[in-house]
């Protein structure tokens, strides 16, 4: 992308060819990084914010890789890809994976009441996002979506974009879910 740009100089143009090539797909195939594993699904990686620091230019990222995943395999091996292009990957945060079981006695209760509410039959699923979910123990992150519905929106709007809307019917059957799964989760394991 930007290192083809012709309004660039060839110093500008050898900077961008590494976000280039390790951004080039969500899944880190480029940074030689692409895995799946099991519940929590395949590796997701996207580049962020980008700007220049005292004649340096940072590029931020962002990966959501599966709980079977080494972190730091995967840091080196980016850290190798990058050294290729010049680069030097800083990893100042982790935020490891969290999978809770599908099968446990809150996620079955919780997909059963779902489905019984939607009117569908349905299996719980690993979402791809950072949620509330990793810093609370035993908590499941429990949601209006649903997986492959058409969103309201069209194709490259919504999620995470100003224009990020949701169906009323979506909120208005998340609203009965939830007030049910606090009863339910209540005498599920509040005694």
């Amino acid at each position: 992308m930007l290192a083809g740009a012709p309004f660039l100089t060839e110093k500008e143009k050898a900077c961008f060819r590494f976000p280039d090539q390790g951004f080039a797909d969500y899944y880190g195939e480029g940074m030689g990084i692409g895995f799946e594993g099991g519940l929590s699904g395949r590796l997701t990686l996207a580049g962020g914010m980008a700007r220049t620091e005292r004649g340096r230019f940072i590029q931020n990222f962002n990966i959501r890789y599966p709980v079977t995943a080494d972190a730091e395999a995967l840091v080196r091996q980016m850290s190798a890809i990058a050294g290729t292009y010049g680069w030097i990957l800083d990893w100042n945060r982790d935020n490891p994976p969290c999978v809770i079981d599908p099968e446990s006695p809150v996620v079955r209760e919780l997909t059963s009441l779902c489905c019984q509410v939607l009117g569908t039959e349905a299996e719980a699923c690993s979402m791809d996002g950072g949620t509330y979910a990793r810093k609370l123990p035993n908590a499941v992150a429990f949601g209006p979506g649903i997986r492959g519905q058409k969103k309201p929106c069209p194709p490259g709007h919504g999620g995470g974009q100003p224009d990020e809307c949701v169906k009323i019917e979506n909120l208005t059957n998340a609203m009965e879910i939830y007030i049910e799964a606090l009863k339910r989760l209540d005498v599920l394991i509040g005694g």
